[in-house]
């Protein structure tokens, strides 16, 4: 009769330990689906902001580009030099903002952006744009690094003034 009461006892463990069991089982299964659900909505959400983030970076760089043009416009009605350089000045700086624009338009990675292509991009912009009767050739030395916008947005409107400085007095009695 011990032996039986011991196997009844040892079943009745064994039974209360299969419901524990379950019972932890789906509360483990409706948790792990509530934590698939909120990384779902989480990634949906960050999907959401990144494309509201590219468009207004694109409605802003197309807002540039109009601006650009219309002071382009605006100074072939200029006689004064000096004005039309002041045009000049504006409209490159203009240029530095669109770039970095269009540069955030095409990126998934905001915090590491490659320079090298950006600032050839950039020079080549700024030297057509100021259209001197000069022939300029560029040998561009640019290391393959990434920075953040945060970081290329100063250094650009550097890069921007030392450029057109250039272009402006560098080659002013020179064809090449």
């Amino acid at each position: 009769s011990g032996l039986l009461v011991l196997s009844i006892l040892l079943i009745w463990l064994a039974v209360r330990g299969n419901k524990r069991k379950k019972k932890i089982n789906v509360l483990l299964e409706q948790q792990n689906l509530l934590l698939t659900y909120q990384k779902d909505e989480a990634v949906k959400k960050n999907e959401e902001k990144r494309a509201m983030l590219k468009e207004i970076h694109h409605r802003v760089k197309n807002n540039l580009q109009v601006v650009n043009s219309l002071l382009n416009i605006q100074s072939r009605d200029v006689d004064d030099e000096n004005v039309k350089m002041m045009f000049k000045v504006a409209q490159s700086r203009i240029v530095v903002m669109a770039r970095l624009h269009e540069k955030i338009y095409n990126t998934d990675n905001l915090k590491h952006v490659d320079v090298k292509e950006h600032f050839r991009l950039l020079i080549n912009d700024l030297i057509t744009g100021y259209n001197v009767d000069t022939r300029i050739h560029t040998e561009l030395e640019i290391e393959p690094i990434k920075i953040s916008i945060d970081s290329l947005l100063p250094l650009s409107l550097i890069i921007n003034e030392l450029i057109s400085n250039a272009i402006k007095h560098a080659f002013v009695n020179s064809k090449e």
